[in-house]
């Protein structure tokens, strides 16, 4: 929430950047910790919360660009990144009240012994390794794309902004189908 509101309350360049970075950086520590966690309380039923929670960020993906976006040009830019502060309130109360209080920790077993030792005796084999690059590869064209299409559209297919960001909208929407 505190990004969100340094975002839409930026009155800066750079108040811009730092808020947008400081956003990338949460969300990254965000992301696995949530699977932990998930894995950890449903333990019996870890694919269905762990895709429960993935179909939630590909709806969200999917629909809150283009609201964010026609928020921003009908309206302004603060109004873009503020618009789900009040729903991230609601959300917060909700979840102090639905989650059990027991302050009992999370077991997570280490059968193997030492973590790192563990890990890299597994990056080291050759299947691990080729989709290790894989993944990588992946994300570079992955990264790639989705850091030019908008602007692409823009300069080279003389597509209106506002018209490059729906477009750029409906990538993401894929995402809720496959």
């Amino acid at each position: 929430i505190a990004t969100l509101i340094l975002l839409a309350t930026s009155q800066t360049i750079s108040l811009l950047f730092i808020g947008t970075i400081t956003f990338g950086i949460s969300a990254a520590l965000y992301a696995p910790a949530r699977f932990t966690i998930l894995s950890g309380i449903y333990s019996e039923r870890e694919g269905a919360a762990i895709g429960i929670t993935m179909a939630a960020w590909s709806v969200g993906n999917a629909l809150l660009p283009p609201i964010a976006g026609a928020l921003a040009i009908y309206s302004t830019l603060r109004l873009g990144f503020s618009f789900l502060i009040p729903a991230f309130i609601v959300l917060i109360i909700g979840l102090v009240y639905a989650i059990p209080s027991d302050n009992t920790p999370i077991k997570i077993s280490n059968q193997s012994g030492n973590t790192s030792q563990s890990v890299l005796k597994y990056m080291s084999e050759k299947e691990v390794m080729v989709i290790i690059l894989i993944q990588i590869l992946l994300s570079f064209v992955f990264s790639g794309f989705v850091g030019f299409y908008p602007t692409y559209l823009i300069r080279i297919k003389n597509i209106s902004p506002s018209i490059s960001g729906f477009l750029f909208s409906i990538f993401f929407a894929g995402a809720v189908f496959m």
